[in-house]
């Protein structure tokens, strides 16, 4: 027998403010590791960030050599139960052998449970957008103040087809938020994860207006009459690319 929709929800992966209150729930030692100042050709821009344990690391700040030791130096300190922040300078070409060649200043911030108030805020301003900013005194006497931009990402998808329910289950699992959208009332799985919001609309294509700027959309219709409606109120509203057969193309044109 066919698996049913929803039987199994999809786990969304968390932004780094969700990640990291959970693991101070579970009470798991972490680092926060961001790119606190880059200068030249460097992999990532400041801002970029990861989360470190001692077995888990999540997120990016480029990859190579440098996040290697970075994974490093976060887990040194997660051992010694380090819980003062730091920054270390990594000159990518000379120390690291990177083809990059520029230099990257990297923030090691352990958190402690008294860091909770702080991190539901980061988890509003993720969810929300807008700036965040890490304020933390360095094991050098300086303070590091380092602002954190958000902008969220919404995925507007149209039509809860097979098709539909296949790429929301597989979009689910990223860091987005996703409005779901389809005239039958009866489509819809009941088990969905957190960051999937769904609307039955008599018409789908009249709610194209009220898609935020920036987002991304996928128009998956099960009718021609649908897809068409909600193409001919996005591609004004939004100046999408529309990738299309050429029968609809043609009359989109």
């Amino acid at each position: 027998m066919p698996p049913q929709p929803g039987a199994n929800k999809p786990v969304a992966m968390q932004t780094p403010g969700a990640h990291l209150l959970s693991l101070l729930d579970q009470s798991v030692p972490c680092v926060w590791v961001c790119v606190a100042d880059a200068k030249g050709s460097v992999p990532r821009e400041r801002g970029a960030m990861m989360v470190v344990t001692a077995e888990n690391a999540s997120g990016t700040i480029g990859g190579g050599h440098l996040e290697l030791k970075a994974i490093e130096f976060a887990r040194e300190m997660i051992a010694l139960n380090r819980t003062t922040a730091t920054q270390r300078h990594f000159p990518l070409g000379p120390a690291l052998g990177q083809c990059c060649g520029g230099n990257v200043d990297v923030a090691f911030v352990p958190m402690h449970a008294g860091d909770r108030a702080d991190l539901m805020q980061l988890q509003m301003i993720e969810q929300h957008g807008g700036r965040f900013v890490i304020e933390r005194a360095l094991d050098t006497g300086v303070q590091l103040v380092l602002p954190l931009d958000f902008s969220p990402w919404h995925i507007w998808v149209f039509g809860a087809g097979h098709v539909g329910l296949a790429i929301v289950q597989v979009l689910a699992t990223l860091p987005c938020q996703i409005c779901w959208i389809d005239a039958r009332d009866a489509v819809f799985p009941h088990n969905l994860p957190e960051n999937v919001r769904v609307i039955e609309a008599d018409d789908p294509a009249a709610k194209a207006r009220a898609i935020p700027a920036n987002a991304d959309v996928l128009v998956l219709t099960h009718s021609h009459e649908d897809h068409f409606g909600a193409l001919f109120d996005l591609w004004p509203l939004l100046k999408v690319p529309v990738y299309a057969t050429p029968f609809t193309a043609a009359l989109i044109e």
